[in-house]
């Protein structure tokens, strides 16, 4: 009856301060193309550093927990990529994103008072291409949105491609999770090169972990392994990297309190072999 009670809780709180866009939305700081492939895309003016380049991920719980700002400051200083869930754009993250010199995207899954929340991938380089790709949660109804970029690499003619997802999370069962993962595996199986599939994935079952093995070994991607311990909720691992044609040369935890989670950041470099 108690976790009842909470569901209706949630219900009350999304039907009075959500709103969620009738169509698939992509949000963007600069001119860009909506695409979830490369086809009639023309290479960048600059790319990422093929010889090493750093990407984050964080679910920063839509800015609810003190000190934030200062954080994500500190990890967009180091980070070429920086991959956000819970992303709630409103004017501190604009700013921070912008003092950063980061250019940004955002797969707006619903507008909370006012301001679209999503995920959030910013580069130090503009994206070749970028779509919006939205589950709706079938419990709740408000939806979660993976968003799949992809970024020219210097000194190479290959692209890489990264998708930056967060998992359908309030619903007993793998079955819409595994939908999800379904539409990131069509767009990783038809990129030809390097590949990032990142974020929080709310695996905190086994059979949400399975599902998530079954992408990576129908794609060819293998997981970072962390120098520290990632956050853990009902004693499993929510948040994740996985890569192909990349080598990780450095992965660590920070272990901050202004979330419930804690990014995750690694260095990686093109695999030379491919």
């Amino acid at each position: 009856m108690a976790r009842l009670g909470i569901i209706l809780i949630l219900l009350l709180v999304v039907t009075s301060c959500v709103r969620i866009p009738q169509d698939i939305n992509l949000l963007q700081s600069g001119p860009g193309g909506y695409s979830c492939s490369l086809a009639g895309t023309h290479a960048a003016a600059s790319g990422l550093t093929a010889e090493g380049f750093t990407v984050t991920t964080w679910n920063i719980c839509k800015g609810c927990g003190r000190r934030w700002v200062e954080d994500l400051r500190l990890l967009a200083s180091h980070s070429d990529l920086l991959l956000l869930q819970e992303a709630r754009m409103e004017s501190h993250l604009k700013q921070l994103l912008q003092d950063s010199d980061l250019s940004w995207s955002l797969a707006h899954a619903f507008t909370l008072e006012g301001t679209p929340v999503g995920v959030l991938t910013g580069a130090r380089v503009m994206p070749l291409a970028a779509c919006a790709q939205r589950i709706t949660e079938p419990l709740l109804r408000v939806p979660k949105t993976a968003l799949v970029s992809y970024y020219a690499l210097d000194g190479s003619d290959q692209s890489l491609l990264v998708v930056n997802m967060h998992g359908v999370n309030f619903v007993p069962g793998s079955t819409e999770l595994a939908r999800q993962l379904h539409a990131v595996q069509k767009v990783v199986f038809e990129h030809d090169g390097p590949v990032i599939v990142a974020g929080d994935f709310n695996t905190w079952s086994a059979r949400r972990m399975a599902e998530l093995q079954k992408l990576a070994q129908r794609a060819g991607l293998q997981p970072v392994t962390f120098e520290g311990s990632p956050s853990r909720h009902f004693g499993r691992q929510l948040d994740h990297v996985y890569y192909r044609g990349l080598v990780p040369q450095h992965a660590w935890v920070t272990a901050l309190q202004s979330s419930d989670h804690y990014p995750l950041s690694v260095t990686f470099k093109l695999d030379s072999k491919i």
